[in-house]
């Protein structure tokens, strides 16, 4: 289980049950149970129950069913982005097309966020060159530290880190896992940082 907010992670393992069974109009159904078997003490076993219209008759296939649902989480924190940063519910348009195409400009920037959030988690000294251009770290740099940058960019760990920080993120020891909100509030004010850089 992956560290989230005040939680942090742990090893999990799962006993997994397969049945596969047919409701009564004849739809044929695959449950699928996956239970924690020594949660630590005082903590509650972790439990997921799905179901599938897959036929599943092999641990192999029902180990990837449950992976399919543990990506559910990221889903979810698109979503987030997508209604509490980029605000999309609270849009008024006057007509449904103005409507779909915010829609899609948003759900891509929701992407990004994510997409870096998670970037600098699973490969931390990746160049941030990947996901921001270079008038973009350059001038983070600059913000952040208050001196010219270096010719080779920041890993993409301490530039996430960084536009973090812009968006309150404190950085501390303790604070290892970044969350997609100040990432998203740090955008805002290093896109500020941007325009003010090339205009002056």
């Amino acid at each position: 289980m992956p560290t989230r907010q005040s939680k942090p992670g742990r090893s999990v393992i799962q006993a997994i049950y397969v049945r596969r069974v047919t409701l009564k109009n004849g739809i044929p159904l695959t449950l699928i149970v996956a239970k924690e078997t020594n949660p630590p003490t005082g903590k509650k076993a972790i439990e997921w129950k799905l179901i599938t219209n897959r036929n599943i008759n092999s641990f192999d296939k029902a180990a990837t069913m449950i992976d399919c649902y543990r990506k559910r989480w990221q889903i979810e924190v698109l979503f987030h982005v997508l209604k509490t940063g980029c605000k999309i519910e609270e849009r008024q348009f006057g007509c449904i097309e103005t409507h779909e195409r915010a829609l899609l400009l948003y759900l891509l920037v929701s992407y990004r966020i994510l997409l870096m959030t998670m970037l600098a988690k699973i490969a931390p000294k990746t160049s941030c060159e990947l996901v921001f251009t270079r008038q973009e770290w350059q001038t983070a740099y600059r913000v952040r530290y208050r001196k010219k940058p270096p010719k080779t960019p920041m890993s993409l760990d301490e530039m996430v880190r960084v536009v973090a920080g812009f968006g309150g993120f404190l950085n501390r020891k303790s604070d290892k896992s970044l969350g997609v909100k100040t990432v998203w509030l740090g955008l805002r004010s290093l896109a500020d940082y941007v325009v003010g850089a090339s205009c002056g």
